[in-house]
């Protein structure tokens, strides 16, 4: 019984972290898009290279699911879909915070009038932190699926 009290309190706040950084990265994304900027290219292709809209939005259904698991069977001794949930969501805050940071760069290098050239920020390093993230995202998902199907014959077994 504590194990199962342990699991609940633990995976609401993981997937509530989940479903509000998934809308943050939304906003995130629609503001980059929304931006024109020298480097606007570059990040389009990043974006539309890493389909990271359509990851987000089928991860953030499927955990939504996750959230409707009976909690005795599939959480009370299978502490791997925990951590599972949280390198995900890990991951996605990381996303995030790059996001950001691209965001802000970008709307710096849009006040810039005199000098933009020596004194605007490069993108270029940060598009290829968010295309390894978003790397990093894709194999944590793998994960996270493959505990889910352990979880699913651990079950099944029983």
């Amino acid at each position: 019984m504590q194990s199962l009290i342990v699991s609940s309190v633990v995976i609401s706040p993981i997937i509530n972290s989940i479903t509000i950084l998934s809308s943050n990265i939304f906003s995130l994304l629609a503001n980059i898009k929304l931006t024109k900027n020298v480097h606007y290219e570059e990040i389009m292709n990043v974006l539309n290279k890493s389909d990271i809209e359509a990851t987000i939005t089928l991860l953030q259904h499927i955990i939504t699911d996750i959230s409707s698991l009976p909690e005795k069977e599939y959480f009370s001794n299978n502490n791997f879909i925990i951590i599972a949930l949280q390198h995900v969501k890990d991951s996605i805050a990381s996303i995030e915070t790059e996001l950001n940071e691209i965001k802000e760069r970008i709307t710096y290098n849009s006040t810039l009038y005199v000098m933009t050239n020596m004194r605007s920020y490069n993108l270029l390093q940060n598009l290829q932190t968010i295309e390894s993230k978003i790397i990093v995202l894709d194999r944590r998902c793998e994960y996270l699926f493959k505990s889910l199907d352990l979880c699913k014959h651990f079950t099944s077994s029983k």
